[in-house]
């Protein structure tokens, strides 16, 4: 009976339960008609209140306007009218049925949206009420956006959109926008106040601008003025509160331009804690920036040639395409250099000008005589002068170096710092002994950190030539602004003790390539003349103060006279980089002040006299890319050597080019030379920097390289290293010997592999990368030498090993530092990884490249996945066999937790298909030739929050891209085959097909380029989204330059830029084409 009574209770309980849990359910159908009458009171009431409210604003219109609160107010009774009016008419459908023929749940859901909007009609009454009571119901009418002459351009429009887009992000609060003067800042400023206030997102916009110093005080007062309010004589913390208690409660957006100085928003009382309030200001320098609240910077850059061009030719008119004046139009707009505001006063000086002698002398006066050109000028110049007179001594030389490079020429910045550094410019380097390679480039770089955010000068990144990969392959460059090159070599330089200069464009030398006259040379400390075809020197010049000459890339110069240096004892810097010389003359030999000698690629140079021993100066010695067959014993000498750099290319065939050759005695030869003789590189014990990189076919480095390791690492102040290891025995000779020292940076070769297409090691300045790159290994264990490496080296690059099938095979513990991976032609990988995957075994990876595996089935599973969050490139090409990227079977993950050491480092254990948070920072998937790919994921639960650019190539078998119209919201292009997204269309969803829509790019198969290289043709870029002005044009790819063919199918030849941007803004050049010829431009 007990147990029938426990029942009886039991199902008491649960009749009781779902009765409670039904019941409102069953209210909203039996209460339906008793709802509706009491919504259409409300709603008489709220249409009651409503006229009230418009007699009490007493349709004032003319001068008047809603407040901000009422046209909020009026918003939301528009959107209860729009349901109120709805729920009538299916009420009246419905009404008929109440009988119980109509379903319950159809009656019960009305039921419900009556009841919902009864009480969002009597809201809307209540704050109607009470705004009336307490509150304004009109304000003085707004003034209408500001008319401005804004031209239309591409990145304006991008600008703003990417404002805009920043503004709709709750977390943005505070903005700061930055640019050189003259940038167009406060014109992104005007057309940001146009948009805001047509969008209606914001209820107040406000555009403050100074035309003196910035202040608190001058702010506050712009405020006041615009709010109308009364705030005469207060302090500045009463007018803070003031224009704080107007806003707190408003949507408003404040625009500052010219902010000078820092300033503490708070103080003006624009208060990070308005809940709807943001502000963006302008301001000049990145260093102003430092003290500032701010959520995000957002750069203004100049404009690309083709968008300057077109602004110029907007303003001075059709009389730029005559064909005497083109020419000069064109250099004019290059020497105005992008900025918007010198393009805008010089092109109304010259607007509709026909007279073609104003043309060339403006062009002579804006090179020769930059302040007399123009007031706008003056404006920049001024800017320039301002930033300039603010450095300390030492960081002016170091600025107005770069002004010895031709004009636009991009600066190796490692390259710069070495020039700085043999110079004496860095301060710390002068000291003593001239202190440490790697103290003097710390310290260089800080200069120029301190220099690009004075905006004094511009960095660049571009991918190395050759490099494998885009991602871990950029290479950092510097620029001088045009007109601040002009300003330093006509009016900055010339105020300096002791720096006269003799600096050639090759603009300025003629298409002769002759060299300046004897007497320009006479009294020069510092001469250029890089890149201007020269054919020839002076024979002996008289040139006793000259402490630089810099002759590089001159290649048809082919010899240099014998008493070319005789007059040049002070000469401290010598770079002879890309020039066709092929010796070197005695009296160079006679320069005992010369600290650098730089001689790379001077494809011509056979021979390095034994006199540079007399050069006991000498700090930096670059001889990579000769076609010297060894180096001289002499160079042990050389006891201040702290940078040495020799790469031996292959030259065999040079000596078989050779007459009478006979092949006893040139093997005899050759098992006899050596590249480097023993015992002269551990005579260098000053070296910081050493690089010995050796082509692999070179067999009297097999039998020397163990002594030379054992050399190298003798050396005790060596920071820096690139060193070839032929196998990993040579590498455990180096390891042994190193004893436990450690290198700052190092680019460490082993092995050698028909994939690797360079020498083994890019011949670039060395960086601060710690590369390893490890080929044609075939042992089953992964040798303990190439552990100790990988655990210092945050790259690795696993190329055509025999017999390795995971990457877990090198060890966990040794990949923490690793920051890209690259694993090519290894045809035995299955996976990536094996076994328990640690917290942090790759937690700093950002670059994963595969290609040419095609044992791999599955790539990332979600226990590798969950370490990888600081993945931004992830590249899979040519692996035959993998069918899906990420894997997110519960088995296999469980399989990983089971095996792992310590099982609190795994989280997420059972959520088989929550992918949210992985992958956070991926901004580029490319995938390429995987015929048997179907999907990048089952699971639908991945967010792209970063995702950029997916690139899908040779994926027949590929339908399931894992996006979704709300998963990707940054993704802005997919590169992909026309076939291949034609036949995807037709298994997306509308919303999907029409979102990606406008990102899709096509891409041709790959078609061979007029220099023998592959290139990359894409037919056409499709459907861009509204607002954007891309044109359409056929383009090619070669060379990290852009080539757009047959320019009249373009709908704007002028916005070619926009292509390259929308392509991949990395491209170093855009170069538009009258045909389909293509050509170096």
């Amino acid at each position: 009976m007990a147990a029938v009574g426990a029942g009886i209770s039991a199902g008491s309980v649960v009749l009781k339960e779902s009765y409670n849990c039904l019941k409102p359910h069953y209210d909203y159908v039996k209460d339906l008609d008793t709802n509706y009458e009491k919504l259409n009171d409300e709603w008489d009431s709220l249409s009651a209140v409503k006229g009230d409210m418009e007699a009490q604003r007493g349709w004032s219109e003319v001068a008047m306007e809603r407040a901000h609160q009422c046209r909020n107010l009026y918003r939301k009774m528009r959107k209860a009218e729009r349901k109120f009016r709805n729920l009538e008419t299916e009420y009246g459908k419905v009404h008929k049925y109440l009988c119980g023929m109509c379903p319950f749940l159809n009656l019960r859901k009305l039921g419900k949206r009556i009841v919902e909007t009864t009480v969002e009609v009597v809201r809307v009454k209540n704050d109607m009420t009470e705004l009336m009571q307490h509150r304004e119901v009109m304000t003085e009418r707004r003034p209408e956006p500001v008319a401005t002459d804004i031209v239309e351009l591409n990145s304006l429009r991008q600008n703003v959109q990417e404002l805009l887009k920043l503004l709709g992000d709750t977390k943005m609060k505070r903005i700061g926008i930055w640019g050189t003067k003259g940038v167009g800042k406060t014109t992104l400023l005007k057309k940001l106040y146009v948009e805001a206030n047509k969008n209606g997102r914001f209820g107040v916009v406000i555009l403050v601008s100074f035309h003196g110093k910035d202040s608190v005080t001058n702010i506050q007062d712009e405020l006041v003025r615009e709010l109308k309010l009364n705030a005469n004589g207060g302090r500045e913390t009463q007018v803070a509160d003031t224009i704080s208690r107007k806003l707190e409660n408003m949507k408003y957006l404040v625009l500052i331009d010219e902010v000078f100085s820092a300033i503490n928003l708070d103080n003006v009382g624009l208060y990070r804690s308005h809940k709807y309030g943001k502000v963006v200001f302008a301001y000049k320098s990145k260093i102003v920036c430092k003290t500032m609240d701010r959520d995000v910077d957002v750069q203004v850059k100049k404009l690309p040639l083709e968008e300057a061009q077109a602004l110029f030719q907007s303003i001075v008119g059709d009389v730029m395409n005559r064909e005497r004046i083109k020419e000069n139009a064109e250099r004019i707009v290059k020497v105005l250099g992008g900025l918007p505001l010198l393009i805008k006063g010089v092109a109304l000086n010259l607007k509709d000008e026909y007279f073609e002698p104003v043309w060339s002398s403006m062009l002579w006066t804006l090179q020769s005589h930059p302040k007399s050109a123009q007031p706008h000028l003056q404006e920049v110049f001024n800017f320039f002068e301002l930033a300039y007179d603010q450095l300390d001594v030492d960081t002016r030389r170091c600025l107005l170096y770069a002004a010895l490079f031709p004009r636009g020429h991009e600066i190796c910045d490692n390259y710069l710092v070495d020039c700085w550094r043999i110079e004496g410019l860095i301060r710390d380097v002068r000291r003593g002994n001239g202190g440490p390679f790697s103290m003097a480039r710390e310290r260089g770089h800080l200069i120029l950190k301190q220099l690009t955010e004075s905006l004094l000068l511009e960095r660049y990144s571009r991918v190395k030539r050759g490099c494998r990969i885009k991602s871990c392959g950029m290479v950092n460059y510097i620029k001088m602004p045009e007109q601040l090159r002009i300003l330093a070599l006509k009016e900055l330089y010339p105020k300096e003790e002791g720096c006269q200069l003799l600096v050639e464009d090759g603009e300025q030398m003629g298409e002769q390539g002759e060299h300046p006259a004897e007497e320009r040379w006479r009294n020069s400390v510092m001469i250029s003349l890089m890149c201007n075809r020269l054919q020839s020197l002076p024979k002996s010049p008289k040139c006793h103060k000259v402490s630089t000459l810099l002759i590089q890339r001159n290649d048809q110069l082919r010899s240099i006279p014998k008493s070319f240096f005789a007059c040049m004892h002070k000469l401290q810097f010598l770079d002879l980089y890309k020039t066709g010389i092929e010796s070197l003359p005695e009296t160079l030999f006679s320069l005992i002040n010369l600290k650098g000698l730089y001689l790379n690629e001077c494809h011509g140079l056979v021979v390095l006299s034994s006199k540079i021993a007399k050069l006991q100066k000498l700090e930096a010695l670059d001889i990579r890319g000769t076609r010297l067959r060894s180096l001289p014993v002499e160079i042990g000498q050389l006891r201040n050597l702290k940078c040495l750099r020799v790469l031996f290319p292959y030259n065999a065939a040079d000596n078989l080019n050779t007459p009478r050759f006979n092949v006893l005695q040139f093997w005899k030869r050759e098992r006899e030379r050596l590249i480097i003789s023993r015992n002269v590189i551990n005579k260098l014990g000053q070296l910081e920097e050493l690089t010995i990189v050796v082509d692999h076919r070179e067999q009297s480095w097999q039998g020397i390289v163990k002594d030379i390791a054992k050399e190298v690492a003798s050396l005790k102040i060596l920071s820096t290293l690139q060193f070839y290891f032929p196998g990993v025995d040579s590498l455990a000779t180096f390891i042994e010997s190193w004893s436990g020292k450690t290198l700052t940076s190092f680019k460490v070769l082993v092995g050698y592999h028909e994939a690797d297409h360079e020498y083994g090691l890019n011949r670039s300045v060395c960086s601060e990368e710690r590369l390893l790159r490890y080929c044609a290994g075939k042992e089953d264990i992964i040798p303990h030498e190439i552990g100790e490496v990988l655990k210092q080296a945050t790259t690795f690059e696993l190329i055509g090993h025999r017999n390795v099938q995971s990457l877990s095979d090198f060890g966990m513990a040794n990949m923490k530092s690793l920051e890209v991976c690259v694993i090519e032609k290894c045809h035995q990988l299955n996976c990536i990884w094996r076994g328990p995957v640690m917290s942090k075994s790759l937690g700093s990876l950002r670059t994963l490249t595969l290609n040419g595996c095609p044992m791999l089935t599955k790539i990332l599973t979600r226990g590798i996945t969950q370490q990888l969050q600081q993945l931004q490139y992830l590249t899979i090409e040519n692996c035959s066999q993998i069918e899906e990227i990420i894997e997110v079977e519960n088995h296999s993950h469980r399989n990983e937790i089971g095996e792992a050491e310590n099982h609190s480092q795994i989280t997420e254990i059972g959520e088989a298909d929550n992918l949210s948070g992985y992958f956070p920072k991926l901004e580029i998937l490319e995938l390429v030739d995987l015929q048997s790919l179907v999907s990048i994921c089952q699971a639908d639960t991945l967010s792209w929050l970063s995702l950029k650019k997916i690139v899908i190539k040779g994926c027949p078998k590929l339908s399931n891209l894992s996006l979704s119209y709300t998963n990707a919201r940054e993704l802005s292009s997919i590169w992909c085959n026309r076939h291949w997204w034609e036949d995807l269309q037709q298994s997306l969803p509308n919303d999907l097909r029409q979102c990606l829509g406008y990102l899709h790019c096509f891409i041709d198969e790959e078609q061979p380029s007029v220099n023998g290289t592959s290139t990359r043709a894409h037919e056409s870029i499709h459907n861009q989204p509204p607002g954007v002005n891309v044109p359409v044009a056929n383009h090619t790819v070669d060379n990290n330059a852009l080539y757009i063919h047959d320019c009249r199918s373009l709908i704007d030849p002028s916005s070619s830029s926009c292509v390259r941007e929308s392509i991949d803004p990395s491209f170093s050049s855009c170069h538009v084409k009258p045909d389909s010829q293509i050509c170096s431009g």
